[in-house]
């Protein structure tokens, strides 16, 4: 295989093409056509990479894996739909989220299809492994939800430790890429010992994903995220960032923070207030050293592995490390 960044080159229009190729009834519109939408953005599709990727770099063919690929992303975007419910997010993918497109209940509903389609195509996977590869299915979404009721909770405390947030985080977001990972691995035969390797790699790239992207909040910018930032510093959401710079903070500081936190309309010249303050607390430097020791515990725990898998885990996580939304 090449590294993951070429492969990821290749599988990504073939992948948009299998999922706009997704048949779904044109009646009641006002169902499916929120669906649609929320399948029509510019996705990463990083899941469905993951399991394909796995499989190939063992022997088995993309086109074998695509029905629990496709059950992946389904599965994904039904979780951002409700997301963006729950944190009133504008923006999804480069497009308006279903909820500010059409309505919450349109969204609810709309989330709850692509999850039933998700099992549907999950469902298409046949062969000796399926027991393994539907367990695997719905152990990773039960984890995603209890991480998302742990995230939820944060909010409404003042002291979260950052242990506490990494152990969320490893079932919100580590779970669907393990879980993708896994999927693939069991789909191509691999023995336990080796499952459990690539599963606990991507608990911490799961770990690493998620710091990014609490980075990139507070220092991307839309177009790139493809979404509306701010939403979690508005939400009080506990990030990784955030909850460093509360760690480090003296009385005035704090305050400081909570101001922009408590403002109506967390904008661009709040937000550049609230990177200023991280700045002064090395809150950035501290994140970078982290997500540094994360990548090389990572690699530490695959390297029982050979091989070309080994060699895809390893170039994945230097294309996860360059990511920029």
């Amino acid at each position: 295989m090449l590294s993951f960044s070429a492969w990821y080159q290749d599988f990504l229009p073939w992948f948009n093409n299998e999922l706009g190729n997704i048949i779904l009834p044109d009646e009641p519109a006002a169902l499916y056509e929120p669906v649609r939408h929320a399948l029509a953005g510019r996705g990463k599709r990083l899941r469905p990479a993951l399991c394909c990727a796995v499989a190939e770099s063992c022997g088995l063919s993309r086109d074998k894996m695509l029905p629990g690929a496709l059950a992946l992303e389904l599965v994904h975007n039904f979780s951002l739909v409700h997301d963006d419910i729950m944190d009133n997010d504008d923006m999804r993918h480069g497009l308006p989220s279903v909820v500010a497109k059409w309505d919450a209940n349109t969204a609810i509903i709309a989330g709850d299809t692509l999850f039933a389609l998700a099992f549907r195509f999950m469902g298409m996977m046949t062969g000796e492994p399926f027991s393994k590869l539907y367990s695997e299915f719905t152990r990773q979404i039960m984890a995603m939800c209890e991480g998302q009721i742990y995230d939820m909770s944060f909010e409404n405390r003042t002291e979260i430790s950052t242990f506490e947030y990494l152990k969320m985080v490893e079932q919100k977001t580590g779970a669907l890429l393990s879980g993708s990972a896994t999927i693939g691995a069991y789909a191509a035969g691999l023995a336990e010992d080796e499952v459990s390797a690539i599963r606990k790699y991507f608990i911490r790239i799961g770990r690493i994903f998620q710091i990014q992207d609490d980075l990139l909040e507070l220092t991307s910018n839309p177009e790139n995220m493809g979404k509306s930032l701010g939403s979690d510093v508005s939400a009080a959401k506990k990030t990784y960032p955030m909850l460093l710079a509360w760690q480090r903070a003296n009385d005035a500081e704090k305050m400081a923070i909570r101001r922009i936190i408590d403002s109506f309309n967390v904008d661009e010249s709040a937000l550049e207030r609230l990177r200023e303050l991280f700045e002064q607390l090395r809150v950035w430097k501290q994140v970078t050293s982290d997500i540094q020791n994360e990548r090389d515990e990572a690699l530490r725990d695959i390297r029982t592995l050979t091989g070309e898998l080994r060699d895809t885990l390893i170039t994945f996580t230097e294309f996860i490390l360059d990511r920029k939304r």
